[in-house]
């Protein structure tokens, strides 16, 4: 959750209006005593949002289990024409699976791998 902490806040300081996260309801109070201001979406709920989102980031703190990559696939499938911002756990799962996202759209996507997660995705040169 401290990921996500960081990210909402660092979206607020940037000039987002409005930040929404996904979150597991277990960590609802974490996020709504340290960034009041965003508003949360249960993590078990599909992510089909009434208001569709000006830009996602998605990554900081998602974990890299199987329901963490379906929500990272959903996105990249069914939110291709938003801008989005690729990030720690979610660069490691497609890392991962690189066999189920290649054929999906990475449009509007900006990567911000460290070094260790850009070399899980490219090989390493020797």
């Amino acid at each position: 959750m401290g990921a996500c902490v960081l990210v909402c806040k660092a979206a607020l300081k940037a000039g987002v209006g409005k930040v929404t996260a996904c979150i597991p309801e277990n960590q609802y109070y974490i996020l709504q005593t340290s960034v009041p201001e965003a508003q949360i979406i249960d993590r078990k709920i599909p992510l089909h949002l009434s208001k569709i989102p000006e830009a996602i980031i998605i990554g900081p703190g998602l974990g890299l289990n199987e329901k963490a990559l379906n929500l990272l696939l959903d996105i990249l499938q069914n939110y291709a024409h938003i801008p989005k911002v690729i990030d720690a756990d979610a660069i490691t799962l497609l890392a991962q699976h690189m066999e189920k996202w290649l054929h999906t759209s990475c449009f509007n996507t900006i990567w911000t791998p460290h070094l260790g997660e850009f070399f899980r995705i490219v090989g390493t040169c020797e």
